[in-house]
Protein backbone atom coordinates (compact mmCIF):
# COMPACT_ATOMS: atom_id res chain seq x y z
CA UNK A 1 0.00 0.00 0.00
CA UNK A 2 1.53 3.50 -0.78
CA UNK A 3 1.44 6.37 0.41
CA UNK A 4 1.54 9.86 -1.22
CA UNK A 5 1.81 13.06 -1.04
CA UNK A 6 -0.09 15.20 -3.51
CA UNK A 7 1.19 18.52 -3.53
CA UNK A 8 4.98 18.96 -3.32
CA UNK A 9 4.79 22.53 -1.44
CA UNK A 10 8.08 23.59 0.25
CA UNK A 11 7.45 22.64 3.56
CA UNK A 12 6.94 18.93 2.20
CA UNK A 13 10.61 19.01 0.17
CA UNK A 14 12.49 20.50 3.04
CA UNK A 15 10.77 17.31 5.56
CA UNK A 16 11.53 15.16 2.82
CA UNK A 17 7.84 13.79 2.40
CA UNK A 18 8.47 14.45 -1.37
CA UNK A 19 8.47 10.41 -1.97
CA UNK A 20 5.99 7.56 -2.18
CA UNK A 21 6.18 5.59 1.14
CA UNK A 22 5.23 2.08 0.14
CA UNK A 23 3.94 -0.13 3.12
CA UNK A 24 2.48 -3.92 3.35
CA UNK A 25 -0.39 -3.24 4.89
CA UNK A 26 -3.19 -0.34 4.97
CA UNK A 27 -3.05 -0.06 8.68
CA UNK A 28 0.47 1.18 8.54
CA UNK A 29 0.24 2.92 5.56
CA UNK A 30 -2.08 5.05 7.29
CA UNK A 31 -0.03 5.56 10.51
CA UNK A 32 2.24 7.13 8.19
CA UNK A 33 0.43 9.26 6.37
CA UNK A 34 -0.79 10.53 9.66
CA UNK A 35 2.74 10.91 11.26
CA UNK A 36 2.99 13.11 7.90
CA UNK A 37 -0.18 15.59 9.00
CA UNK A 38 1.50 15.67 12.51
CA UNK A 39 4.67 16.78 11.78
CA UNK A 40 3.34 19.30 9.16
CA UNK A 41 0.77 20.59 11.72
CA UNK A 42 3.68 21.02 14.13
CA UNK A 43 6.60 22.01 11.65
CA UNK A 44 5.50 23.46 8.60
CA UNK A 45 4.23 27.17 7.59
CA UNK A 46 0.87 26.37 8.02
CA UNK A 47 0.35 28.13 4.23
CA UNK A 48 -1.60 24.54 3.35
CA UNK A 49 -4.63 22.25 4.88
CA UNK A 50 -3.97 18.54 4.95
CA UNK A 51 -6.08 15.54 4.32
CA UNK A 52 -6.12 12.06 4.13
CA UNK A 53 -7.61 10.34 1.46
CA UNK A 54 -7.90 6.85 1.15
CA UNK A 55 -8.14 4.92 -2.11
CA UNK A 56 -8.22 1.52 -3.00
CA UNK A 57 -4.78 1.19 -4.27
CA UNK A 58 -3.33 3.74 -1.80
CA UNK A 59 -3.49 6.97 0.46
CA UNK A 60 -3.05 10.07 -0.77
CA UNK A 61 -2.14 13.45 1.22
CA UNK A 62 -3.98 16.54 -0.80
CA UNK A 63 -3.55 20.03 0.52
CA UNK A 64 -5.42 23.11 -0.48
CA UNK A 65 -4.74 26.75 0.86
CA UNK A 66 -5.10 27.17 4.45
CA UNK A 67 -6.86 30.87 4.30
CA UNK A 68 -6.61 31.30 8.03
CA UNK A 69 -3.28 31.47 7.41
CA UNK A 70 -3.40 34.94 5.97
Amino acid sequence: MKVKVLTHCHCIRKLKYDKVFEYDDKKEALKKAEEIIDVMNEKSCHTHELTINQKDDGIEISSKVNFKSW
